[in-house]
């Protein structure tokens, strides 16, 4: 069964229900559909705007001010989404190619094993070029250079990018992590 939750806004509309849930059931209060679409487990956001898709996945970002102490804080606040989803993303990607046959920690460098398993709170330095046969490896880019000093390694990277909220939407896509939309 398939349900409004939370209720119903001007600026979005959300459904629960099965991944295959009909994008046609989210309408604006004019009745056209929604200018930007995201699915992510069970869920379906329809928004005017990519900010009201990232309102309703990050609690608190709804409350945030509207000013640049709180532009501030929504950029950490999508970071810190961007970092916790590299390393779920991360270990999604090693699984998968572990179930497949594809990858053995076994045979493995320790230099590859901590780059792709280890802790992605502090930023990975020290790999120029990431350049692994079967995984990408998942990065938040305002890690990086022009952002910070470090330079962003270059090769097989999935980046998230945090930047804003149509940046973060769209990387997490790319990676698999959603599916967004853009209808404009």
């Amino acid at each position: 069964m398939t349900t409004a939750a939370p209720p119903f806004s001007l600026d979005r509309q959300t459904l629960e229900g099965e991944d295959s849930l009909d994008e046609s059931q989210l309408k604006q209060p004019n009745g056209q559909p929604w200018p930007f679409v995201a699915r992510m487990n069970g869920l379906v956001i329809g928004a005017a705007s990519p900010t009201g898709i990232v309102g309703t996945i990050v609690d608190g970002y709804d409350e945030l001010p509207f000013d640049e102490a709180g532009n501030d804080e929504a950029l950490g606040m999508r970071w810190e989404m961007a970092t916790q989803l590299s390393i779920v993303r991360q270990g999604q990607l090693v699984a998968q190619a572990e179930i497949q046959g594809l990858f053995d920690p076994s045979v493995e460098s320790e230099e590859s094993l901590t780059a792709l398993l280890g802790d992605r709170t502090e930023p990975i330095e020290g790999i120029s070029h990431w350049d692994h046969p079967v995984l990408p490896l998942v990065l938040v880019v305002t890690d990086y250079a022009p952002w910070t000093g470090r330079i962003a390694p270059t090769g097989n990277i999935g980046w998230i990018d945090p930047h804003t909220d149509a940046s973060l939407l769209r990387s997490l896509h790319s990676i698999g992590v959603l599916e967004y939309s853009e209808y404009e």
